[in-house]
């Protein structure tokens, strides 16, 4: 857990943190995280001073300090400047400090009140970090490409260009029927032509003789005999 409550802050560097539940439950400033693997250690070199908000000192309630050395104790110095919080070889209060050399890890307590009371303060925690193959919550770039605004224009010209050329086709072709149709109607002529329009040379028509239209390509005709 890394805790942001009661002013507990890393002066120096790192990130304080409570690994509640592992194998050691570290209180205190680290440059790593101590409690990513579950073991709750933060190594000699990585370790850092801890301080916190001086209005607090008497709501902060002492732990205890990892190692069997009767000199390490748990120290709170709220007339340091920074205030010092932690485990010490040395007295910080009376020195103003811990050197980094004298810094010791601390521990939660094994006393349920002062635990309890510790955790207690607006420990929050540490959000694990999401896996590499964990999608991301922003939505992935659309794979369809989107068309450009003079493709869109070329597109529409082209598609006009198609009308007109249809529209000029259908118009041609009524013209040209129409034409057609009138044409073949001037030129029609009647296979059949009255007798008496008919002129013959000598201006008689021979007797019983069929009437033969006088135009190529019409048909012949049977007339009645004159007389």
């Amino acid at each position: 857990m890394v805790v942001s409550s009661f002013g507990l802050s890393c002066p120096t560097g790192g990130s304080f943190y409570i690994c509640q539940n592992n194998a050691t439950e570290f209180v205190g400033c680290c440059t790593t995280n101590p409690c990513a693997d579950g073991s709750g250690n933060c190594p000699k070199s990585n370790l850092r001073s801890a301080s916190f908000s001086g209005d607090s000192y008497h709501e902060i309630p002492a732990q205890q300090c990892s190692g069997s050395s009767s000199s390490t104790l748990w120290y709170t110095c709220q007339k340091n400047v920074p205030p010092f919080l932690g485990c010490c070889n040395t007295n910080p209060c009376a020195q103003g400090s811990c050197p980094s050399s004298s810094l010791a890890p601390a521990v939660l307590s094994s006393n349920t009140t002062s635990r309890t009371t510790f955790l207690a303060m607006g420990a929050d925690p540490i959000e694990p970090a999401p896996p590499s193959n964990t999608p991301s919550n922003t939505p992935a770039a659309s794979s369809h490409a989107l068309l450009s605004t003079g493709a869109i224009a070329g597109i529409a010209v082209g598609g006009a260009l198609l009308l007109i050329a249809i529209a000029a086709f259908v118009i041609y072709k009524c013209g040209w029927l129409a034409r057609k149709k009138k044409d073949e109607k001037g030129s029609f002529t009647s296979p059949f032509i009255p007798a008496g329009l008919v002129s013959y040379p000598g201006g008689v028509q021979p007797a019983g003789s069929p009437s033969m239209h006088p135009y190529p390509g019409t048909f012949p005709c049977q007339l009645k005999s004159l007389g």
